[in-house]
C-alpha cells in the first residue's frame, strides 16, 4: 500500500512512518521538517501550498492518507485556524479530487473540552475551550460532512499520547522528578486522567487505515488511574525525593494562568482546566470496530517517556514540539518558588 503521512516528521507521524515502512508499505512524508525515517519520498512543503499538494497527488500513486499534520497547543501558534482547518480542507480536496481510497484524520480529545460527563463517548457534545481544540473540531466537521455523503474517512481521537520519546510539556515534569523538586497537582491528584501509548495509538491508526469504517473513534488506554498514583509510582521507581503538593487556590496558580494568556509560559488554557479534571474515554467502539485494545498501561507509558528523557541528547532544535524539551525558567523553577 502507498501511504501519504502529513506531519510525518512529528512525534506521532514519524512513528507511523517507521511502523508502516517496517511492514513493507511505501510511505511518503509531507512535512515542513525533513523525515528521519527511510521514507520513499520526503516532501518538505507547507500544507497550505495548494499547488505543491496537487503536484504530489498528480505524480504519485497514493492509496491512503493519514492526516497527522497540526499546529499543537504548546506552540502558542497564531495559525491554528490556517493549519488545522484550512490545511485539513486542502487535504480533503485532494482526497476527493484524486479519488483516494481512504483518509484517516487524527484529531484530538481537546475537541471535547473539559467534559461534563465521563467516560466520554463518541456521540458526546464537543465543546472545546481554546483555539487549538476549536480548530480541530472544525477539521472534524469537514470530515463528518464528507462521511455523511459516503466518503471513506475515519476520525480518530487520542487521549494524551505518551510513551516513546514524548517530551514537550512532560519535560518539565520529568525534570522536576529528576531534580527532586516537589510536583504541583490539582484536586490532590485524585482525578482519573487517561493517556494512550504512542505505539498503541499508532496501531489503532493503522488498523483504521485498512478499515472500511467511516466515522469517529476515540482511543485511550485500557488502564486508567489517578494522576497521584501514576506520579507516585514513577517517583518511587526513580528513587526521587519529589513529593506531590496540592495547588488548589494557590495564588501563584492564578498568576500562572495569566502568564499563559500573555504567552509568557508555553502552556495553554486547556492545560490548566484539564489537569485536575477526570478525563477518560469509553473504549468500547475501538474494541468493537477495530478489535483494538491497549498493550501498555498509563504508568508504563509514563515510565517509558521518563527514561527516554533521561537518556536523550536534546540538542536538535529541528524537531517537532512534542519531540523536544520545552524551555521556560519560570516553569522549571516554579516548584521552588511555590513550595
Amino acid at each position: 500500500m502507498n501511504f501519504l503521512i502529513t506531519g510525518g516528521s512529528g512525534f506521532v507521524g514519524s512513528h507511523l512512518c517507521k511502523t508502516l515502512i517496517k511492514a513493507g508499505n511505501t510511505v511518503f512524508n509531507l512535512d515542513i521538517i525533513k523525515s528521519d525515517n527511510a521514507v520513499s519520498k520526503d516532501f518538505t512543503i507547507n500544507i497550505l501550498d495548494k499547488n505543491s499538494l496537487n503536484k504530489i497527488f498528480e505524480e504519485n500513486k497514493i492509496d491512503v492518507i493519514i492526516h497527522s499534520c497540526a499546529e499543537v497547543p504548546i506552540t502558542k501558534s497564531k495559525n491554528f485556524y490556517k493549519v488545522n482547518f484550512e490545511g485539513t480542507k486542502n487535504i480533503l480536496d485532494c482526497f476527493l479530487r484524486y479519488k483516494i481510497k481512504k483518509l484517516v484524520y487524527i484529531s484530538s480529545s481537546a475537541v471535547y473540552g473539559v467534559p461534563k460527563k465521563i467516560p466520554i463517548c463518541e456521540g458526546d457534545i464537543r465543546e472545546p475551550v481554546e483555539n487549538y481544540g476549536k480548530s480541530k473540531k472544525m477539521g472534524e466537521d469537514e470530515c463528518l460532512n464528507l462521511i455523511s455523503r459516503g466518503s471513506n474517512i475515519t476520525i480518530i481521537r487520542p487521549r494524551t499520547i505518551i510513551g516513546g520519546r514524548r517530551l514537550g510539556i512532560f519535560s518539565f515534569l520529568f525534570e522536576w522528578i529528576r531534580s527532586d523538586s516537589n510536583i504541583p497537582v490539582i484536586n490532590n491528584g485524585d482525578n482519573k486522567y487517561q493517556f494512550v501509548n504512542l505505539e498503541d495509538f499508532c496501531d489503532a491508526v493503522i488498523l483504521s487505515s485498512f478499515s472500511s469504517y467511516s466515522g469517529d473513534i476515540n482511543i485511550g488506554s485500557s488502564s486508567i488511574d489517578t494522576i497521584r498514583n501514576n506520579l507516585e509510582k514513577l517517583i518511587i521507581k526513580t528513587n526521587s525525593k519529589s513529593k506531590l503538593k496540592n495547588l488548589d487556590n494557590f495564588y501563584l496558580f492564578k498568576f500562572a494562568n495569566i502568564f499563559q494568556k500573555l504567552n509568557i509560559i508555553p502552556l495553554h488554557e486547556y492545560h490548566f482546566k484539564a489537569y485536575g479534571a477526570n478525563i477518560f474515554f469509553n473504549n468500547e467502539k475501538s474494541k468493537n470496530i477495530l478489535n483494538w485494545s491497549s498493550k501498555y498501561s498509563d504508568y508504563e507509558s509514563l515510565e517509558q517517556s521518563y527514561f527516554n528523557y533521561i537518556d536523550s541528547n536534546d540538542n536538535d532544535e529541528d524537531q517537532s514540539p512534542h519531540k523536544k524539551s520545552l524551555k521556560s525558567l519560570i516553569i522549571k523553577h516554579a516548584p521552588k518558588l511555590i513550595f
